[in-house]
């Protein structure tokens, strides 16, 4: 059985050699070309995932920014304007509605979603997580916001323009998270 001291030592290894390799270099990550460390990263306080998200990606040196519920505030008198004066990715663990305002503002930016992984709450418990592109593992049991993060920060995900909508027929009744990288579209290389 892992203990928490365990998975964060562990953790924080991962985050130490993803930050020694820099994002998007090949060997140990993959090859899939240069991404840009996002800048800015966001959580909702409501949720537990989200935080510990956004706290595992400033961890990487991205500056955190936290909102309840709604982000528009957040958007219109702090990213808006910190994206116009300097485009950068920003990231989050969001609902899928936040992420759909975010996404609609972030294109008078010429911003776009690049990576998206949806996190869909199982029954009896945990969760299980959806790719847009490559499958990923990620424990479904527990909090996946530090792994989520690790993962998307990592640029193993490939980022690339990715649509807003929701793989079809995963989401019922379940509870619906997804995390994102928004960023300027000259950030990307396919």
């Amino acid at each position: 059985m892992m203990t928490r001291r365990t998975f964060c030592h562990t953790a924080a290894a991962g985050v130490a050699a993803t930050v020694s390799l820099g994002a998007g270099s090949s060997g140990a990550l993959g090859s899939m070309g240069p991404v840009q460390a996002p800048g800015a990263v966001i959580g909702d306080t409501r949720l537990v995932a989200s935080r510990d998200f956004a706290r595992r990606a400033a961890a990487s040196g991205a500056a955190e920014y936290a909102y309840r519920d709604d982000p528009a505030r957040l958007w219109l008198e702090t990213l808006s304007g910190l994206s116009r004066a300097r485009p950068m990715a920003i990231a989050g663990l969001t609902t899928p509605g936040a992420l759909f305002f975010l996404e609609r503002w972030a294109w008078d930016l010429r911003m776009r979603v690049m990576t998206r992984m949806e996190h869909v709450a199982l029954a009896g418990g945990g969760w299980r997580h959806f790719a847009a592109g490559t499958p990923v593992l990620l424990p479904e049991g527990g909090n996946f916001g530090m792994e989520g993060a690790d993962y998307l920060l990592s640029g193993a995900a490939g980022w690339a323009d990715r649509t807003h909508a929701a793989p079809p027929g995963i989401v019922g009744d379940s509870e619906f998270l997804v995390s994102w990288v928004i960023a300027p579209r000259t950030v990307a290389v396919s």
